[in-house]
């Protein structure tokens, strides 16, 4: 029980974040990222605050705090990503990489696959099969779009490569770390904000947005994203690395979902919208497959 609720926490959390700061109007996409990263280290300075603060040392600040600049890092491939190849070629090439990631970390770093027998190992490769032709189809459904060649392309692969091995790799750091998931997210936010008010920095002015309505949108997308975080870290320590992260991914059927039925992009009955629901199907037997496991 207690892992479905992590899972569903994770995975409703990270579904939506986006989609929330996508009503916010900003100069570029470094803003964005600034604003969801102190939002969400707001969101981390209450949960410390009401959890408590037992177990945070200088001995204990460094590992996390050098994850959140992982995951800073990973939002500039991902921006430079879309920008050469457009959203779906990127996002269709981070998303598998994100959990193979996960995998290869699960398996070097915690040995997670030592004990599995031959029939486990299927059924995982099957249920991973599952989530990344899900994944991959729901966001193809959208269109390649962004048409790049040579030196754009190259450079738009890279950095979608660059996207998928730090974002895959983020957490690592914290989970590693001596912390509790409950302490550890506050260096890891923190190191989240500095990476990402260095990126701002290169236009050389504080961002100032339109509305009011575009802070709080950023702001709460970014209290969304560390309460998907906080399940993460949770999530990890109950069924390991590779499953917990797998799991996490599973987030794109929620932004897919929303995409028809909310935003109606792709619209509904559109054939991009029956293609974004197969993913979904896919993707959601992969999740239950893999869930089953343990």
């Amino acid at each position: 029980m207690t892992v479905l609720l992590l899972a569903a926490v994770t995975v409703l959390s990270w579904g939506t974040w986006i989609p929330v700061s996508q009503g916010a109007r900003v100069p570029n996409e470094d803003v964005r990222a600034l604003y969801t990263s102190l939002g969400n280290l707001a969101f981390s300075v209450v949960v410390l605050v009401i959890h408590g603060a037992s177990g945070l040392s200088p001995a204990t600040v460094g590992a996390p705090f050098a994850g959140g600049l992982l995951w800073a890092g990973g939002s500039l491939c991902a921006f430079v990503a879309t920008g050469s190849i457009g959203l779906a070629r990127a996002a269709g090439t981070w998303a598998p990489l994100n959990i193979a990631m996960g995998f290869m970390w699960g398996a070097v770093l915690f040995g997670e696959f030592d004990h599995t027998t031959a029939t486990e190992f299927t059924v995982l490769g099957v249920a991973v099969a599952l989530i990344v032709a899900g994944l991959l189809l729901i966001v193809f459904a959208r269109g390649l779009g962004g048409e790049a060649s040579g030196r754009a392309l190259r450079r738009g692969l890279a950095a979608a490569v660059g996207a998928g091995v730090l974002w895959g790799t983020y957490f690592i750091p914290a989970e590693r770390s001596t912390a509790s998931p409950w302490v550890a997210i506050l260096p890891l936010s923190a190191g989240m904000t500095v990476g990402c008010l260095v990126l701002a920095a290169r236009h050389r002015a504080w961002p100032v947005l339109a509305e009011t309505r575009d802070y709080a949108s950023l702001l709460f997308s970014g209290a969304l994203w560390g309460t998907g975080n906080i399940g993460l870290l949770l999530l990890v320590e109950h069924v390991g690395t590779a499953t917990g992260f797998t799991i996490a991914q599973l987030s794109l059927l929620i932004n897919g979902l929303l995409g028809i039925f909310v935003f109606r992009n792709p619209p509904p009955r559109s054939r991009a919208a029956t293609m974004t629901l197969g993913g979904v199907l896919l993707a959601g037997v992969g999740g239950v497959m893999l869930g089953n496991l343990r």
